[in-house]
């Protein structure tokens, strides 16, 4: 394995000579490079390790494994509190050449679509972490109580 550990997430990668190397990344990134992220966020607060690795698995499909965890800052929906809220991702993602690879593959993986040998890295990253904040942030503060007890 050929670890490496960039300054910032890498914007894009050349996935072949990704897996040929066996690249590990290692690194954090902030909540800042991330706009998305930053735009759900509550604050500028927050940074990100991740370990990304890139191989092929046992049926020869190219795969990037790995897991980010952080804390980000949050709102509370109930008591419009400030809140830190633990961030953990596991990432299992096989690559896909091409639209019609993505579609096959899809209904027994996480597939990521890495058209012309490049992964956009970054975006792809970002789209998962997204995907993994809460749909109503709520802190575990005891007492919690706000506007959306109302609704309760």
């Amino acid at each position: 394995m050929s670890p490496t550990a960039p300054k910032n997430l890498p914007v894009w990668l050349g996935v072949s000579e990704q897996i040929r190397r066996r690249t590990v990344l290692e690194s954090r990134v902030a909540i800042t490079d991330l706009p998305r992220l930053r735009e759900a966020a509550a604050g500028d607060a927050g940074v990100l390790e991740y370990r990304l690795a890139f191989e092929k698995d046992n049926d020869g499909r190219a795969r990037v494994r790995g897991r980010a965890i952080g804390e980000i800052e949050l709102v509370c929906q109930r008591c419009l509190a400030v809140y830190p809220a633990a961030m953990s991702l596991d990432i299992d993602w096989v690559l896909a050449g091409s639209d019609a690879e993505e579609q096959r593959l899809q209904k027994d993986f996480d597939v990521v679509l890495a058209e012309d040998d490049r992964l956009e890295l970054r975006e792809v990253f970002e789209d998962e972490l997204l995907l993994a904040l809460p749909i109503v942030p709520r802190c575990e503060r005891e007492g919690c109580t706000g506007p959306a007890d109302e609704l309760d």
